[in-house]
């Protein structure tokens, strides 16, 4: 048997509906709020893990480029030398100057104050 309404006036039972309603929001509301903490924790540590797997790769590339610069310095100190840059002048087709290829110019100083 139902109650009815009375003008003016709700049913007992809507009361208890009411109230389950509010409970069943305030659970609701607290699920969601653990259930955000959760995902956010969790998002955290996967950037975190990110950052560090970027950072380690950083590392790498850097250490690759610390070897290439080496290299690089190296072959400069080699190319310094004497012998490399005999080697490179004879290769490009020049040679050695002998005092034939020299010629020498006399000036008189009373030409050179003119």
């Amino acid at each position: 048997m139902r109650s009815k309404p009375i003008r003016g006036r709700e049913a007992p039972s809507s009361g208890l509906v009411k109230s389950f309603r509010r409970q069943a929001i305030r659970y609701f509301i607290i699920a969601f709020l653990i259930i955000l903490t959760v995902i956010m924790y969790v998002w955290q540590n996967i950037e975190v893990t990110k950052k560090n797997l970027d950072y380690r790769k950083e590392l790498r590339i850097e250490k690759r480029l610390i070897k290439e610069v080496d290299k690089l310095r190296y072959r400069i100190e080699q190319y310094k030398t004497i012998d490399a840059m005999e080697e490179y002048a004879r290769s490009q087709g020049l040679k050695k100057i002998t005092p034939s290829d020299v010629d020498v110019v006399e000036i008189k100083e009373n030409e050179s104050k003119k």
